[in-house]
């Protein structure tokens, strides 16, 4: 039953000790890591590591399902390197160093923005405008996109491409690039 919780909420890599239910419509999995996932030394690659320092649990928000959000309680320990005796942070699968929320949250965001506006997004997930836009300018790469949709002009035997400055709230200027006919969008290129 619980590679199945595992598998639907897409939490590889962690063994789930209790879910619980809040009255604001949040969904808490307590996680911790499976003993299997290894950690090695940042500085001397070494497989000798011992804990340091036991962390606290904290909240990341990993997805949406439902109207309900989903979130990992996890801790990150210390550790320490018996070689070379240096102290650094527990790696967590899927879970970057300093972040509030998993990549699989990351990822789910960006494919709703995709379909929906900022403001819907950000509703939903519970995340600021500005946060989705970091997210959207780090993850997604402007010039792949236009790659590929370079390769489905290429069928064509006129282009019209549309040029266009787009704000958001009036700060960033973004240039969008469309092609006027098919009325498709070929990409957004950053500020």
């Amino acid at each position: 039953m619980k590679n199945n919780i595992l598998n639907f909420l897409e939490i590889q890599g962690y063994k789930v000790e209790s879910i619980e239910e809040t009255k604001e419509q949040k969904l808490i999995v307590k996680v911790r890591k499976k003993k299997s996932y290894k950690n090695k030394c940042h500085y001397c690659d070494s497989a000798k590591i011992s804990c340091h320092a036991k962390g606290k649990y904290k909240l990341k928000k990993h997805s949406h399902f439902q109207e309900k959000l989903i979130y990992l309680n996890i801790k990150r320990d210390r550790l320490i390197c018996l070689k070379c005796r240096k102290v650094f942070s527990e790696e967590l699968p899927d879970i970057k160093k300093y972040s509030r929320v998993s990549n699989n949250f990351i990822e789910q965001s960006l494919r709703y923005l995709a379909k929906n506006s900022f403001n819907e997004v950000g509703t939903v997930n519970d995340v600021s405008y500005q946060t989705l836009k970091n997210n959207l300018y780090t993850n997604v790469d402007p010039f792949k996109l236009l790659d590929e949709k370079i390769k489905l002009l290429s069928e064509l035997e006129e282009i019209y491409l549309g040029l266009d400055g787009q704000s958001f709230c009036g700060l960033d200027m973004v240039l969008t690039i469309n092609e006027v006919r098919l009325k498709e969008l070929l990409t957004i290129l950053p500020s």
